[in-house]
């Protein structure tokens, strides 16, 4: 947002799947150039005449202790794009259609749930 001009908009998107929730952020900024977009996650690199180098660096730290990818997109003068995948710790369970009728009752499994069948 602060190299966004007046009027511009910032896109804010979630969507989800059997697997992911994913958090997604597109804006109408400057972009990023080429130089920085290899080294963004680098400790102590800025562009800013005030940064400190670590904003980025610590973000994508936090994101991987927590089993969540962040990915960025950008093109110069078309805006930028970040895309954070956070992993479902319990994920959907698709039972396949049977002859037999069966039901499954979901049991706490070492952090994670298995799933039971009976009849």
């Amino acid at each position: 947002m602060e190299s966004m001009a007046y009027k511009k908009r910032l896109l804010i998107s979630i969507f989800t799947d059997d697997d992911c929730v994913v958090l997604e952020f597109d804006d109408q900024g400057q972009g990023i150039a080429a130089e920085c977009m290899r080294r963004i996650f680098e400790s102590f690199y800025t562009s800013k005449t005030n940064g400190t180098g670590l904003g980025m660096f610590i973000v994508q730290r936090i994101l991987r202790n927590h089993g969540a990818t962040l990915s960025i997109a950008s093109q110069k003068n078309r805006g930028t794009s970040i895309s954070v995948k956070f992993l479902k710790k319990i994920r959907m369970l698709k039972m396949l259609e049977t002859d037999k009728k069966q039901s499954c009752k979901l049991l706490p499994w070492r952090g994670f749930f298995k799933c039971k069948k009976f009849q």
